[in-house]
């Protein structure tokens, strides 16, 4: 985000603005107009874009093993209930 200021004297505020948007996929607000601001939005939005990816998968990954741990435990609960020991 801070390369917009930086590079285009974007305010903080239209900066931040600018950043959310691409996040959220709907573009930049503020066209960049220097060639070093247009190379920052395009990485920036190559980095967020990655970045979300990621993270998507990794948290998908991390609630696949819980829930898959979650599976066994009941399995195994279940199977005690229905053999009582000592029968």
């Amino acid at each position: 985000m801070a390369g917009y200021p930086y590079f285009e004297a974007l305010p903080w505020l239209d900066a931040f603005c600018n950043a959310a948007t691409i996040l959220s996929g709907m573009g930049p607000l503020a066209q960049a107009q220097t060639p070093g601001g247009k190379v920052f939005a395009g990485l920036y939005a190559l980095y967020s874009d990655l970045a979300v990816v990621l993270i998507t998968g990794i948290t998908l990954v991390k609630l696949g093993k819980a829930s898959e741990l979650h599976g066994k435990f009941v399995a195994a609960v279940q199977s005690q209930a229905r053999c009582p020991r000592g029968v």
